[in-house]
């Protein structure tokens, strides 16, 4: 290296990376040079030293002195606060994420407007048996308006073929069904 150009932070940290004791007195005196003005770049060489007596003592016991161990946990601790919560921040935007896709799927098994796979159509002339509970679909309230009609319950049939015929959620297809029902009612 030449000892006449200034050391930039990168270079002495890839300079004193391998070691302190390591490096020519021309190297050392450069290092030294660019700590003076830079106090990351001091503790770097500090670290260095410490490496290099780690090492000989063949990595026994602890050797960082106990102003370079408070500088570095320091500098630990700043980081920490001067960094943003990012995996707390990942995890609650991932979690986020999760509610909401399973939002949209759970909500669409809700919003579905034909019916499900067990409900057969009520026109096939079978009666549908909702076991016991009320109609909450258009195309239920057909199928019970259907039911109530062979059965000849001609008025409560009416009842339940109206109030598909009114329903903004019915389709048109089964809207005109309960239009068609209650023409033949009346």
């Amino acid at each position: 290296m030449d000892t006449k150009e200034n050391m930039t932070c990168e270079q002495l940290q890839d300079t004193v990376a391998d070691g302190w004791a390591r490096l020519d007195a021309a190297t050392r005196a450069r290092c030294e040079e660019h700590a003076k003005t830079c106090r990351p770049c001091a503790e770097e060489i500090d670290l260095a030293k410490d490496d290099d007596a780690f090492f000989e003592e063949g990595g026994k016991g602890e050797t960082t002195r106990p102003e370079v161990k408070a500088k570095v946990l320091a500098r630990i601790a700043a980081e920490k606060q001067s960094r943003p919560f990012r995996v707390e921040l990942f995890l609650l935007v991932l979690a986020l994420a999760a509610v909401g896709v399973g939002g949209i799927f759970f909500g669409r098994a809700f919003t579905r407007s034909e019916p499900p796979p067990s409900v057969q159509d009520p026109r096939s002339g079978s009666d549908i048996d909702l076991g016991g509970a009320e109609p909450t679909t258009p195309i239920e309230r057909f199928a019970r308006a259907l039911s109530l009609h062979r059965k000849g319950q001609d008025a409560e049939a009416r009842k339940w073929a109206t109030q598909v015929t009114e329903d903004p959620k019915a389709t048109d297809e089964i809207k005109a069904e309960a239009r068609k029902l209650l023409a033949e009612l009346k």
